[in-house]
């Protein structure tokens, strides 16, 4: 059970839609599956909220404490959904996302041009360091991870949306980069991370197109389909006010400690909300339920998706820039 559900609580959840799989930083205590990643691109922050190394964790506001289990209310998206009648049947709930992610693909694939996915990450953990595999060199999160950070993915598609190259930027509100990645020919690059010196092996992800879902959605129906076959879920789904929402909750066969909760978790939650009318997944909360009986908020993210027939010049002078260093470092 622990190694099903840890990354839930460790913070994986912020793979969802946007950030690093397995690069670097994480330790073998903490490893486990990654089932909500949608793209692994080079960026470090899902990585060491996931398992930061050697204890290096400042354990000061690394999450929010909700409200007590017996309220029942976790200030979110749920407020709601416990007052209405939900529905309760997995199978219709997972054909309805997967409706979402047609209409999604529709709307975003059939003609050349980037795909933008947009993430503002909150409660990531901060205060944690990270060691280059070549160097020994012991680096501060904030060097790579600003306060507040935004993730931005741009995807080249052709007209049969096949992905030919991406980059993507984590930067912070005022829009200042802190990472930068490129994808080409099957692997993505960090070039912030090679750039300050770190092994081949931290900076370099072997990613083929295929494992890599570019609409965000997409990632959601793979994890929905895995979540609803777990022991001891639950999952619920309400429209309301134009939202689809979808509530996930799973009992733990026993207590499950983890980096970036102060004390072990008996049960977790997600919740997902969609927009009805569009289809487009709008954001993602992550709760563990500690012993206490309080809900701990460990994730927070919300997306925003976008189709352009041509990058902003901003961001393509950025790109030819990281393409040129990529086939400098050939």
């Amino acid at each position: 059970m622990q190694g099903k559900f840890q990354h839930i609580i460790a913070g994986l959840a912020l793979l969802l839609c946007v950030i690093a799989g397995a690069l670097a930083f994480k330790s073998a205590s903490v490893q486990a599956e990654e089932v909500g990643a949608t793209d692994r691109t080079a960026s470090v922050s899902s990585q060491v909220a996931a398992a930061p190394p050697q204890g290096d964790l400042n354990e000061e506001s690394i999450g929010v404490i909700t409200s007590s289990s017996t309220d029942n209310d976790v200030s979110s998206s749920t407020d709601n959904v416990d007052d209405a009648s939900p529905l309760t049947d997995p199978e219709m709930i997972i054909n309805t996302v997967q409706s979402f992610a047609q209409q999604r693909r529709e709307a975003l694939l059939g003609q050349a041009g980037w795909i933008q996915v947009k993430t503002e990450l909150f409660y990531i953990p901060a205060g944690s360091q990270i060691r280059s595999a070549k160097t020994g060199t012991l680096h501060s999160l904030k060097e790579f991870v600003p306060d507040s950070p935004i993730q931005e993915n741009w995807y080249h598609v052709d007209e049969k949306g096949n992905l030919r190259e991406a980059i993507s930027l984590m930067t912070s509100p005022d829009g200042s980069i802190s990472q930068q990645s490129i994808w080409n020919n099957g692997r993505w690059v960090n070039l912030t991370l090679k750039e300050a010196n770190f092994s081949p092996n931290q900076y370099t992800s072997q990613r083929k197109e295929k494992d890599i879902d570019i609409i965000p959605v997409l990632a959601l129906l793979k994890r929905l389909q895995e979540e609803v076959t777990w022991s001891g879920g639950t999952i619920e789904a309400i429209e309301e006010n134009g939202r689809y929402i979808i509530v996930v909750e799973q009992q733990y066969d026993k207590a499950i400690s983890a980096v970036n909760i102060p004390e072990p978790a008996v049960a977790s939650r997600h919740i997902y909300t969609l927009d009805s009318s569009t289809g487009q997944f709008l954001s993602q909360e992550a709760y563990a339920l500690l012993e206490s009986g309080t809900w701990f908020l460990t994730v927070k993210n919300s997306y925003t998706t976008e189709f352009m027939t041509q990058l902003p010049a901003d961001i393509a002078q950025l790109f030819s820039a990281s393409m040129n260093m990529l086939e400098e470092a050939q």
